[in-house]
């Protein structure tokens, strides 16, 4: 419990590899961390997103899903062969970021964001 990031959940669609991913960080543990916003802290997770996959993002916007607002910031890679929503909520000195990967020749946005809740 004391680690700075903590991977909780994974699942992923074997078939059509679709997947959900859940991690929490510590932004006590990181230098200047408790100072982020979700806004703030998406632009640097983002950041370190590997160029050579050609990643566009969407402007940002606020969605809420289960009564929880989060940050999203939707991107398509590989020459639109993958599409990441990236979710960031803060809860106290956590950041719990959602990151749906799915492929959008095979299922859309809204589909995949459907499935957490209230989308």
């Amino acid at each position: 419990l004391k680690a700075q990031n903590c991977y909780d959940m994974m699942v992923q669609d074997p078939v059509t590899g679709v997947n959900i991913l859940l991690m929490a960080e510590n932004l006590a543990l990181s230098v200047g961390g408790t100072s982020y916003d979700e806004k703030a802290y998406s632009a640097v997770a983002i950041n370190g997103l590997p160029e050579e996959y050609g990643y566009t993002f969407s402007d940002g916007e606020t969605v809420t899903i289960g009564g929880r607002e989060y940050y999203m910031i939707q991107a398509t890679a590989l020459d639109g062969a993958l599409g990441q929503d990236y979710l960031f909520t803060r809860i106290g000195k956590h950041m719990v970021s959602v990151i749906v990967s799915y492929s959008p020749l095979a299922v859309d946005s809204d589909t995949m964001l459907a499935m957490l809740g209230d989308a």
